[in-house]
């Protein structure tokens, strides 16, 4: 019996907070699921169009923190859209 192997880099900490997301000058609400060093998760209902290396900008009202980056990956739950 083999143990999954982590291809993560760097740990994942859980964190729950609401996040602004900018896609293409439309704004949606999202949740951060988890982050860490190098980036966060993030959970939302009404997925904007976007696609795998889409740039996005960020705000994080809570931690005071904003800035631009990419989605890396993206999958649907039975609910949820989620990506990081």
């Amino acid at each position: 019996m083999s143990a999954k192997k982590n291809k993560r880099l760097f740990k994942r900490y859980p964190y729950s907070s609401e996040i602004l997301l900018s896609v293409k000058d439309t704004i949606y609400r999202a949740t951060i699921t988890d982050y860490s060093l190098k980036g966060f998760g993030f959970s939302i209902d009404n997925p904007p169009p976007v696609a795998i290396d889409s740039d996005v900008h960020f705000v994080i009202k809570e931690l005071q923190v904003e800035g631009d980056g990419k989605i890396i990956w993206s999958n649907k739950d039975n609910i949820h859209y989620k990506g990081g």
